[in-house]
């Protein structure tokens, strides 16, 4: 993804959209040519069993076409668009300075272009070391970005009110892990329109790893990733923190 940390997100899906566009007109000039050769066989004379076949194969692609087209690469496509546009389904991303001077809080959403947001506020912000993780989610693209500027700048991470979805790869950046007594964190799996079940499943698995790697046990990450995406997992405290998700325990919840 060196191109997206390069360009952005949306330079990305637009490249992808340009390409998606390129390759049907490469397909519709082929459909074309075939059928041209067709007619042009019959018309010297041909076997018409000959373009009854070819017919027959370009009505059979044509179909199976459509339906690729409706299950995946549209939807896709769609899904694509809206990050270019802006992701304007999405909350976007808020990020405010503390009056400690040491801690900042992000709330929100993480839309596309929330990662070079966040790195531009912190260039403001040099003695920084606690990140407030209260966010809905969103791109998993930027959470991972943030989330790599988390772990390099060594912040510790806290949730006082809710952290879930895609956020939460940002909260297990964090040196040190906190919840605080009204903190929630919310899992579940990842998902993009379009992509199958088996493209789905190795995207969760390297959400799992990154989980792994960041010191949850490996049954917790998993569970987590088997949350359907319409779904959010909210674990008790002490699950969190028996699983390694927080570092330290929370305080009893405050009445």
């Amino acid at each position: 993804m060196w191109f997206a940390a390069s360009f952005g997100l949306a330079a990305v899906m637009a490249v992808q959209l340009v390409s998606v566009v390129l390759f049907h007109g490469f397909v519709l000039w082929q459909v074309v040519g075939v059928a041209r050769s067709a007619w042009a066989h019959l018309r010297r004379g041909g076997r018409m069993l000959s373009s009854i076949l070819v017919w027959s194969g370009l009505s059979a692609a044509l179909v199976g076409g459509i339906y690729f087209e409706i299950g995946r690469v549209l939807p896709a496509a769609e899904e694509r668009l809206r990050i270019f546009q802006g992701d304007a389904g999405t909350p976007a991303l808020r990020l405010v300075s503390l009056p400690s001077g040491d801690e900042i809080e992000m709330s929100g959403g993480l839309p596309a272009g929330s990662a070079e947001k966040f790195k531009t506020f912190l260039s403001g912000t040099a003695h920084v070391r606690t990140l407030r993780v209260n966010s809905i989610g969103g791109r998993v693209y930027e959470a991972q970005e943030i989330a790599r500027v988390v772990a390099r700048r060594k912040f510790d991470t806290v949730v006082t009110e809710r952290c879930a979805s895609a956020a939460t790869l940002i909260f297990l950046a964090g040196k040190e892990r906190r919840l605080g007594p009204r903190g929630k964190l919310g899992f579940h799996s990842a998902f993009f329109p379009g992509r199958t079940g088996n493209e789905l499943a190795v995207s969760n698995a390297a959400i799992v790893e990154a989980m792994v790697a960041a010191g949850v046990a490996r049954g917790f990450a998993e569970e987590a990733m088997k949350t359907p995406p319409a779904a959010v997992w909210y674990p008790s405290p002490e699950e969190l923190y028996l699983a390694g998700v927080t570092t330290e325990k929370t305080p009893s919840t405050v009445p």
